[in-house]
């Protein structure tokens, strides 16, 4: 054979052989994405396909909560209640691979609500809840105080104390640099006499020391939740429900321009979120019907000037109810609930379009908003088990069948960066 003829078929099956090494490579070293998980009592990691799993610590005799990750995803924070106990007792740190883990402090008050890091990832702020009587009556009331901590547990001092106000409800700006506050001020004190007197709640805002604290001037009647700000953290949004049912409403940051943008007689707002550019707000509102016992649910888009209102699932003919919106803002995922309460899950852009059934009828599924995994190809689910759906092949995993265990469903989140 010619020397210049074998030399180039060499180098042409070299080439091939380097092609052929570097796909499967590059296809060997895919990042995963994997989710934080809770079972009796231990914390773990399990990947999206469930078949790696590793316990992350040693597990604990009793229920074990998990808060969100840090900002950088390195410290999970957590708490924990004995078997016997009613509230968490104890609040932990460790790092996200389940080493360095610490306890930071024991019980406060009657128990720890949650918890939450800093934007900054350099303070630890965390909520305590005391249960009160209230006088002749057999209903009680829970009574929040907000503290802040060094990461270390050190520094603690408290921002808001239940004696004289409640804390209901904390969300951070997305800079980081401003703590918005819900606040019940006629929050019981030891002779509270009528449990009518608590529907007053105002809006509060602080520096993220928890220093500067300042009142908005918007006071709201009845309960107060769904609180957000918009990603240039220059509107907040809030559904407010009292006598006169549940509405939408939305407003500056510095409390001005407060205006109900959805919610009326016939029509209640249940939730509610800003896209993620700021521009629009998505929300699922039931609406009464004439015959008595029914109502039909639907899913909204409208722009936060109060414009373009835009029925997302008119085409479907179905109860659209809880919903996710993909980090990136593309991609929606949402329920549709049958007449006989079968749910499928769906998926579509955020104008409507493009509409895809992912997976058939099933009972009692759901979605939260953090639904979506960090790449945004993949979608966590629960009904009595825990799923995943892959949004390319519309593959399916029972993490609960997978893991050979029963995830808390409730305490189940995506881990916020991909794990090679």
């Amino acid at each position: 054979m010619n020397k210049k003829v074998l030399i180039g078929i060499l180098v042409v099956v070299v080439g091939i052989s380097a092609i052929g090494l570097t796909y499967f490579t590059s296809r060997g070293s895919q990042p995963k994405e994997y989710l934080l998980t809770v079972s009796n009592g231990a914390i773990y990691r399990i990947s999206a396909d469930g078949k790696e799993i590793k316990e992350l610590g040693e597990s604990m005799d009793g229920e074990v909560q998990v808060y969100p990750f840090s900002p950088d995803g390195k410290k999970i924070l957590f708490s924990y209640r004995p078997f016997y106990k009613f509230q968490a007792t104890s609040l932990w740190i460790m790092d996200s691979d389940g080493s360095n883990r610490e306890k930071l402090i024991d019980t406060i008050d009657d128990g720890f609500a949650d918890a939450y890091f800093s934007k900054d990832g350099q303070k630890i702020l965390f909520r305590t809840a005391i249960n009160k009587n209230i006088e002749s009556s057999e209903t009680s009331l829970t009574i929040y105080s907000l503290w802040m901590m060094n990461l270390d547990g050190s520094n603690r001092k408290k921002l808001i104390d239940g004696t004289n106000e409640s804390a209901e409800g904390v969300s951070f700006s997305p800079d980081g640099r401003k703590i918005l506050l819900l606040i019940n001020e006629t929050a019981p004190t030891k002779t509270l006499q009528k449990i009518e007197s608590l529907d007053s709640y105002s809006f509060w805002i602080m520096d993220s020391y928890g220093n500067n604290k300042k009142n908005l001037g918007v006071t709201a009647k009845g309960y107060i939740w769904n609180i957000s700000f918009s990603s240039n953290g220059e509107e907040i949004l809030f559904i407010a429900a009292n006598s006169e049912g549940k509405s939408l409403w939305i407003m500056d940051s510095d409390g001005n321009n407060n205006k109900k943008i959805a919610g009326d007689a016939n029509t209640e707002v249940y939730e509610a979120r800003f896209s993620p550019d700021g521009s629009k707000v998505y929300f699922v509102t039931e609406e009464t019907k004439p015959e008595p016992g029914y109502s039909s649910w639907y899913l909204w888009v409208e722009n936060i000037e109060g414009t373009g209102k835009k029925n997302l699932a008119e085409d479907i003919n179905e109860n659209s109810i809880y919903f996710s919106i993909s980090s990136d803002g593309n991609r929606i995922a949402f329920l549709v609930a049958s007449s006989s309460d079968e749910r499928s899950l769906w998926i579509m852009n955020p104008d409507g379009t493009d509409k895809k059934n992912l997976m058939g009828e099933t009972r009692g599924i759901w979605i939260s908003d953090s639904s979506f995994s960090p790449t945004g190809k993949e979608i966590l689910l629960h009904d009595s088990s825990t799923w995943i759906v892959n949004l390319d092949d519309r593959r399916k995993v029972d993490l609960n069948k997978a893991a050979g265990m029963d995830l808390s469903p409730g305490y189940t989140m995506w881990f916020p960066q991909k794990l090679e």
